[in-house]
């Protein structure tokens, strides 16, 4: 994905975590990470969002197929 990737991805994160601290009712924002994490298999929330971004990118146009495939395969390794 490279830097360019990078620099995509962060900033529609930086846009969405704007859009969604204005969304998250109160309730919600009480959950921790530990108990989010375990509610999705074992993958964390940082985790999970990366994978989101990256389908973003590949809907978007701004990977290909193998380079979403390559990433993906890079972030559940580290898991």
């Amino acid at each position: 994905m490279g830097a360019a990737g990078y620099a995509v991805g962060k900033r529609v994160e930086e846009r969405r975590q704007g859009d969604e601290a204005a969304d998250v009712p109160e309730d919600d924002a009480d959950v921790s990470e530990e108990d989010e994490g375990a509610a999705s298999g074992g993958l964390t929330d940082e985790t999970m969002e990366q994978l989101r971004k990256l389908g973003q990118l590949k809907e978007e146009g701004l990977l290909t197929q193998e380079e979403f495939d390559e990433q993906k395969r890079l972030l559940l390794d580290t898991t």
